[in-house]
């Protein structure tokens, strides 16, 4: 309902969702403009839902007995999460416990939508940053290649380029 109303006059849900590949699936994830509202204390009930959530993921995380319901979690997410707010609680979690979501970072890491979107590129950076240590060479190397490939295929119409320029640079300055 909130992108609805604030998509511009000719575009739709579909025109802001991207796909990607997650845990042998297809992922959605729909630019939401979260990086501007979902910051700070909110009483907005899909906000309080999505902290609750990130909590939940912390807390499953924690729980050696909770692995099968983290899995359902996981799969759920990819199966239903489409709103960039929620995707930003996960990638917070898997950030907060690197070495849990080791497989699941590398595929986040690889997400174009993730990578890219202006709501979801603060956690992306905080991600690369603490995974880039913990891969594998080369999950490392693919990463940085699925980066620095950000600006590769777009054409320089309306700043498009630039703006993968500066999202490709500022990404690859996370890695140590």
């Amino acid at each position: 309902r909130h992108v609805r109303r604030n998509l511009r006059p000719g575009f739709s849900i579909e025109d802001v969702t991207r796909q990607f590949a997650f845990r042998g699936g297809t992922a959605h994830c729909m630019q939401d403009s979260s990086f501007i509202w979902d910051r700070g204390l909110d009483h907005y009930e899909p906000t309080q839902m999505a902290d609750h959530l990130g909590r939940l993921i912390g807390e499953l995380v924690e729980d050696p007995d909770a692995g099968t319901t983290l899995d359902a979690v996981m799969d759920l997410y990819r199966d239903e999460a489409r709103s960039a707010f929620l995707w930003r609680r996960l990638l917070a979690a898997a950030t907060d416990h690197p070495d849990r979501f080791i497989e699941a970072g590398y595929e986040l890491c690889l997400a174009e939508p993730l990578l890219t979107g202006l709501d979801t590129l603060y956690e992306m950076g905080r991600m690369i940053s603490v995974f880039a240590g913990r891969f594998s060479s080369l999950q490392r190397e693919t990463v940085e290649r699925g980066i620095i490939a950000l600006a590769d295929c777009l054409s320089a119409e309306n700043g498009i380029r630039e703006a993968r320029l500066r999202i490709r640079d500022r990404l690859l300055a996370q890695i140590p």
